[in-house]
């Protein structure tokens, strides 16, 4: 078996054995985790740690008790050679261990519905005047073809990136 290359349609047909990522090639299994990937408002003031993994377990009984991971994404907590904070914490991600039967999509439409019903939806008007719905967390990750980009991000000369470890809930 060994690894699959996972290409652009463009180079499907010339790559042997390979996949796209696409959404009719991969799909949610019953066991896994999912990641929450949380984005605040524009303008608004982040909720900090305590807080997200409580408006998270808010959002269904099956997540009061969950084993999760949390962790800051790759653009909070940039600091300067002098430690200034040039970002905070703002953006986040908590990763929680799952079983669902019963299908990803309506489990995640559910948590979405439960969230405006919480109060932590908002709408999010775009550039060009779109309205978008958004709520305490990005809708766009649950599909199962997208991935976590969760890697550290590369700062510029000046800057670093100061470590905040994840942490098991």
């Amino acid at each position: 078996n060994g690894p699959i290359p996972i290409v652009s349609r463009k180079l499907l047909n010339g790559t042997a054995n390979a996949l796209t990522r696409t959404l009719d090639k991969f799909f949610w299994p019953e066991d896994g985790v999912i990641m929450f990937d949380y984005d605040p408002a524009p303008g608004t003031e982040p909720l900090g740690k305590q807080a997200l993994i409580a408006a998270i377990r808010s959002l269904d009984p099956q997540l009061e008790k969950a084993a999760m991971v949390w962790r800051p994404s790759a653009s909070s907590n940039i600091v300067g050679e002098d430690n200034k904070i040039y970002t905070g914490l703002r953006n986040q991600r908590i990763y929680i261990q799952y079983t669902n039967p019963g299908g990803m999509d309506a489990f995640v439409k559910n948590l979405f519905m439960s969230a405006w019903n919480k109060g932590l939806g908002y709408i999010f008007i775009t550039a060009s005047g779109a309205p978008l719905e958004r709520t305490i967390f990005d809708m766009a990750v649950f599909s199962p073809e997208r991935l976590d980009f969760a890697a550290g991000g590369f700062c510029g000369k000046g800057l670093k990136k100061q470590i905040i470890y994840s942490n098991f809930i």
